[in-house]
């Protein structure tokens, strides 16, 4: 399971994307024109109208940091490599969770390693 390949391209449809397949509706679009210009089926785009909801996210684990923050720790690294002090992977997994700790950004790190997970 460690190199876990997803077999389904399910995408994401978020409220705003159910208000506006609403308001196209009201148009008088039909259904599965507007599923294929959002990039779901048409069932799936009734399904989410009659509950009412759409999906926010995929699986079930939220992310301990933001884009902005990842694009952050990402530019870090990059800037530590071009001074040829090239990280570990376990130096890199403890940096992350001083991040997150000077940051006080609340994660599942293992607080007795004091090093983020794989």
């Amino acid at each position: 399971m460690r190199n876990y390949v997803r077999k389904s391209e399910r995408s994401v449809c978020t409220p705003e994307l159910l208000e506006q397949a609403r308001q196209r509706i009201a148009n008088g679009e039909s259904k599965l024109a507007i599923a294929k210009s959002i990039g779901i089926t048409e069932a799936a785009l009734r399904k989410r109208l009659k509950k009412g909801y759409g999906m926010e996210k995929l699986g079930r684990f939220k992310p301990t940091f933001t884009t902005e923050q990842e694009n952050e720790l990402a530019s870090h690294c990059k800037t530590l490599d071009e001074c040829f002090y090239g990280l570990s992977f376990m130096d890199f997994r403890r940096s992350v969770y001083q991040y997150a700790d000077i940051n006080n950004i609340p994660s599942g790190f293992n607080q007795e390693s004091r090093a983020a997970g794989k």
